[in-house]
């Protein structure tokens, strides 16, 4: 890849703490990153909009800009998901963050396709970040990042940004490149889970957060077994000792990101993550349903949201600020106790809920979700919060509420 708009000329490179020339022509891997964090209950239609946006990265792995576009799912609360990007740039003393993105996104050339494929990504997500990171050294021999989406069907990035300590980044960075890149090629001379490790360099970045200067990031195929050898024999084995005292040269934020959609020159792919992250929106959806069906006073979608069959375990438990705790067991119990709720809930007030902080396990056929619940009324006023665990089942092929346990609910136990 090619950008008219940055000065080309030769780069001196630290590499294993030595300096290795970069002559004309020359090209470098990197990494365009975008950290996105999704409206609240738009995944659905926000991975909808990558699905179109796929189609653009497409056209720029035909045209050689880019050698891959993919979706991961992280696990940092700060932001929800992220694009990764894999680039080939040749060889410059500085690369301009805003050349880059100009080149890849020309205004008149999105607007186009956005017209075209009637999408509009902002009016379900933010980026928060976008950052542009050089690969400056990596292990061989195992897949790494020119052949990213082929690496396993289940692949996973470990990514832990790397803040040296005052005064300790050359220090850093000679045992990072020198000796724990070799631990790590050990670890991947084991063709085991580890497919490839790399130190990347942040060369720009947008955002309001101050983002670490250094990443190492682990490719890892979730299909296989870790390797065998820990990692710090790994790194004794390559030269590591303990007064090096890795741990006070540097402060290490991790990561970890799972593979969701992408396009390579093999063509778009989805992954197993896809659709786990579609069945974990539905399990969402129906507990949200159940509770909004009651402010809605919809009976009928109440008691659809729970088990059917005569299942004498279902439990309905909770105690409200004031205190008082009530248990209802028995799917039958509990319908009755909705029916007689419903005899005095009156007219619709347009109080609804929402959650947040959401911790779901999901099963084939069982998933359990912790969260906390915010109360509104029909002002968009918030009027409590409770935290709320719900366990369902799959019956007939659908999710539905088996267990409801909540704490502190803000009307008393109702």
């Amino acid at each position: 890849m090619k950008y008219c708009l940055l000065i080309r000329k030769s780069l001196t490179l630290i590499v294993v703490g030595c300096l290795a020339p970069f002559t004309l022509g020359a090209e470098s891997l990197y990494v365009l990153l975008d950290k996105m964090k999704v409206k609240d209950g738009k995944i659905g239609e926000y991975l909808e909009a990558e699905e179109a946006w796929s189609n653009y990265h497409k056209t720029l792995i035909r045209e050689r800009q880019i050698e891959s576009w993919s979706v991961w799912r992280s696990n940092q609360q700060s932001y929800d998901f992220a694009t990764l990007k894999v680039l080939k740039i040749e060889a410059e003393d500085t690369i301009d963050l805003d050349a880059v993105l100009q080149d890849l996104y020309p205004q008149k050339r999105i607007q186009i396709f956005q017209s075209k494929h009637d999408v509009n990504a902002s009016a379900v997500r933010e980026i928060v970040e976008t950052s542009l990171w050089k690969i400056e050294t990596d292990t061989k021999g195992g897949k790494g990042w020119e052949k990213l989406l082929s690496i396993s069907d289940s692949i996973a990035i470990k990514w832990d940004a790397m803040t040296p300590r005052e005064d300790s980044e050359n220090e850093y960075l000679r045992i990072e490149s020198g000796i724990f890149r070799d631990a790590h090629q050990l670890l991947v001379n084991e063709k085991r889970s580890l497919s490839n490790w790399s130190l990347l360099k942040l060369t720009g970045v947008s955002g309001p957060e101050k983002t670490a200067p250094y990443a190492t990031v682990h490719l890892m195929d979730k299909n296989k077994a870790p390797p065998s050898t820990p990692l710090m024999e790994a790194a004794t084995k390559s030269g590591y000792r303990d007064e090096m005292k890795m741990g006070e040269l540097r402060d290490m934020r991790s990561n970890q990101l799972g593979l969701v959609m992408g396009v390579s020159k093999a063509g778009y792919s989805t992954y197993p993550l896809m659709d786990h992250i579609n069945e974990e929106e539905v399990v969402k959806a129906t507990v949200l349903r159940q509770t909004n069906a009651g402010h809605d006073k919809d009976l009928d979608t109440v008691l659809s949201s729970w088990v059917s069959s005569p299942n004498p375990n279902a439990l309905r438990n909770m105690r409200g600020k004031n205190g008082i705790y009530s248990e209802t067991k028995g799917v039958w119990f509990i319908a009755n106790r909705y029916r007689d709720w419903a005899k005095n809930w009156g007219e619709d007030t347009g109080w609804y809920v929402k959650m947040e902080n959401e911790v779901l396990h999901l099963g084939q056929s069982v998933a359990s979700i912790i969260y906390d619940q915010l109360v509104f009324n029909g002002k968009d006023e918030l009027m409590g919060k409770s935290k709320e665990h719900r366990t369902l089942v799959k019956e007939g092929g659908q999710w539905k509420i088996a267990f409801m346990t909540v704490l502190g609910g803000i009307d008393g136990g109702n």
